[in-house]
């Protein structure tokens, strides 16, 4: 049996996947005090760090088993106890003559708690698990520390000063912006890193470069081992010292998750140096795996332990496949030809490396990003070989005073770098917006990989490629219902995206008054996590706050998402003006492509089996913009949806005749105007319609008391069902075979 020890660690390994996915509820639903109350936390820093925020300098503390207990204006409650951990942000300023706590020393601290939330929509990004998986509970902001014991870490003190001085070094020799690069490279302090250049590189598929991973490992331990190997030093020794100090860096730069696992990997592979025993790559892999998963279950959910292993298992399982083992010169051969065979070679060992991880990780990219970057394999390519250079001259400027002159030579790579970046977003077809895959896709994925290399040695190589091709194909193949509609969960706003069978995609509203990044944070990951590429139509109802501000964030930027028409309505008086001045906030490019236009009541589109028509307002309507709100009436066979934005009042009795005009009374779902407020959805507009279904959006807790109990007995006493956006998370509802199927969350 080939790799037992392999074996053996994959069946840990999935028996730490059904702990972690039956096992203890998560982090999130642990007692604690509630969202925004005032905070008395005892805990004991295991990290530190300084960021800037506005201007402030900001000391962040990281504490490990905090009791936190919920302060009032007389006394403490008693301590909770936890096993989370928790971040403290103080103002620098408000610590005084204070000494600023060292690492291993237990603090109180008093602050607002802020608690990480999950992710209530599809595609949005969340923080629960995402700091969940790292012991993180949530946040202790605008913190005063108020004691601090004497108790400390001298190593881990030491290592932390020497990080200050080498990224003090780094800070003289490079500009502000390729500083925070090279400390994020070489020490992993992301503290300062330019957030657009971040992007960037994620953008493009080559944001690892940023992570300490294995080629920092290969070049300091693997370096030190081979020089103290050629200084006649015994392996045993050698591989002691190289250990040791690979030991040390991972304590100067925080252990994360791909540190970790190019760290255990380095030390079985000294482990066989010592003992004279060879080096299996996967099985090593899977040594370190196991051991961190079945240690941190919760590993299995995070998408750096997910890329990083992942990698690794595709250079060494699909590697050999795209490109097996050749010998293609003989090693004593001279000579321009052997030069260039052996160029040929490595560049495309280098191709299939690139192309396996790429393959092998597809579903995890696609799970977490949405989007694949299809040049990132050849950017790949030019970007790697010169990260040894790059790492090289930073560890020199880093490690030895007096050569910060090198840094000329960094500030060339990267900016070559950056100017690739560039270039390959203005190619066309830079992006595959792939969308999240099914579990079920996903399993077979691996699957199918996993017959592919199996089976690899009896086919011709065009046979793998083939069926490697017919895999990728298979994982982003999307089923769609007849009609889907989801409200998103946009806190106090309205946010309503509409997909036809026919892969036709609509937006109505998007916006939102009690979260701001409504476009970047919620909109745009919800549509690239369901794979839509293009917005066909996007029908403002009014231009408050709460209905548009996602809108322009998409209008600006839509990340490479196409857009259609905009569709305005076309009204008079107070809301005639707020629109005329909201349209100015429209990118030119739409006016000028004639991509704005305007709807008034009887207005009809018809696209396939929906129809979509515009009951309100009437031509010149004159009144406030959530009188002169648009109403759309969807229809799809026997199927009726009514938008109503936030109309009221004389609004309201007007989309009420218009609906009695059309013999539309009856409303399968209906998006309850205004949020649930008490002076819509009236007793006359409910005795004239008859509703199966009401869909509130509304955000938690809001201020204004929406849904007010008033609306909802109105509809509880005409037998509607009743389903909230701020208790349910997102709210699809799928309609397929003239059947209604509803979904909740994310």
């Amino acid at each position: 049996m080939r790799r037992p020890l392999l074996c053996v660690c994959a069946c840990l390994a999935a028996l730490a996947a059904i702990r972690y996915c039956l096992g203890s509820p998560p982090l999130w639903e642990d007692p604690s005090p509630p969202e925004g109350s005032r905070v008395s936390a005892v805990g004991q820093v295991y990290q530190r760090e300084t960021r800037d925020s506005f201007g402030k300098e900001i000391l962040v503390l990281y504490l490990r088993s905090v009791s936190i207990s919920e302060e009032d204006s007389s006394s403490q409650s008693i301590q909770q106890e936890t096993n989370a951990n928790y971040i403290c942000e103080i103002d620098t300023e408000s610590l005084g003559t204070r000494e600023v706590p060292r690492l291993g020393s237990y603090v109180r601290v008093r602050g607002k708690l802020s608690l990480y939330q999950p992710a209530t929509n599809p595609g949005e990004f969340d923080m629960a698990s995402y700091y969940g998986a790292l012991g993180i509970r949530g946040r202790i902001r605008q913190g005063e520390l108020t004691e601090t014991g004497s108790s400390r870490w001298p190593l881990a003190e030491g290592l932390q000063g020497l990080r200050r001085i080498f990224r003090e070094r780094l800070e003289r020799a490079f500009s502000e912006r390729e500083a925070s690069v090279m400390a994020k490279m070489l020490l992993g302090d992301g503290s300062g890193l330019d957030r657009e250049l971040r992007d960037l590189y994620q953008r493009n598929g080559i944001v690892h470069i940023l992570s300490i991973s294995g080629l920092h490992i290969t070049m300091l331990g693997m370096g030190l081992y081979r020089l103290l190997r050629r200084g006649s030093c015994p392996a045993a020794a050698a591989a002691l010292a190289g250990g040791g100090w690979i030991l040390l860096y991972g304590g100067m730069t925080g252990f994360g998750i791909s540190a970790c696992r190019a760290i255990g990997m380095y030390l079985i592979r000294m482990l066989g140096e010592a003992w004279g025993r060879s080096y299996d790559m996967l099985t090593a892999l899977g040594v370190v795996g196991a051991g961190m998963v079945c240690l941190h279950p919760e590993y299995l959910g995070h998408s750096g332990f997910l890329l990083s292993f992942g990698s690794v298992c595709g250079v060494g399982l699909l590697g050999p496949v795209l490109c097996p083992p050749k010998e293609r010169y003989r090693p004593g051969e001279k000579g321009w030809g052997a030069f260039l065979k052996r160029r040929g070679e490595a560049l495309g060992q280098g191709l299939a490396a690139s192309l396996s991880i790429t393959l092998f990780t597809l579903p995890i990219q696609m799970e977490c990003f949405y989007q694949i970057p299809l040049y990132a394999v050849f950017l790949n390519l030019l970007v790697l070989p010169l990260m040894g250079v790059v790492m090289g001259v930073g560890l020199a400027v880093m490690l030895v005073p007096g050569l910060g002159w090198l840094s000329v030579i960094d500030h060339l790579i990267l900016s070559l770098y950056e100017g690739l970046c560039l270039f390959f977003e203005r190619l066309p077809g830079q992006f595959w917006i792939a969308g999240r895959p099914q579990g079920w896709q996903t399993a077979v994925y691996y699957g199918g990989i996993l017959a592919v290399v199996l089976l690899s040695k009896r086919w011709k190589k065009w046979g793998s490629f083939l069926a490697l091709t017919g895999l990728v194909i298979f994982l982003g193949i999307r089923g769609r219902a007849d009609l889907e509609v989801d409200f998103l969960d946009v806190g106090q706003g309205d946010c309503i995206c509409v997909q036809t069978r026919e892969g036709r995609v609509f937006l109505f509203d998007g916006g939102s008054s009690s979260r701001s990044g409504v476009g970047d944070e919620v909109l745009i990951p919800f549509l690239k996590s369901q794979g839509i590429s293009r917005v066909d139509g996007i029908f403002l109802s009014h231009p408050d706050q709460d209905h548009c501000s996602g809108l322009l964030e998409l209008l600006e930027d839509s990340q490479g998402i196409g857009l259609g028409a905009l569709y305005l309505p076309l009204a008079g008086g107070e809301a005639g003006e707020e629109l005329a001045r909201w349209t100015e906030q429209i990118p030119a490019g739409m006016g000028e492509k004639d991509l704005v236009r305007y709807l008034s009541r009887g207005d009809t589109l018809r696209l396939g089996e929906l129809v979509i028509t515009c009951l309100h307002p009437k031509e010149g309507f004159a009144g406030d913009t959530n009188e002169a709100s648009a109403c759309f009436l969807l229809e799809q066979g026997d199927f009726r949806l009514l938008l109503t934005g936030d109309v009221e009042g004389e609004g309201e009795q007007a989309l009420t005749e218009a609906l009695q005009e059309r013999g539309a009374e009856e409303i399968t779902v209906l998006k309850v105007a205004h949020h649930g407020s008490r002076n819509s959805t009236g007793e006359a507009f409910l005795e004239a319609v008859e509703v199966g279904q009401a869909v509130i959006s509304c955000g938690a807790d809001n201020s204004y008391g929406h849904p007010h109990r008033e609306l909802l007995e109105r509809l509880e006493r005409e037998g509607c069902r009743i389903l909230i956006t701020a208790r349910q998370g997102c709210i699809r509802m799928e309609l397929k075979n003239g059947r209604l199927r509803w979904r909740f969350g994310p």
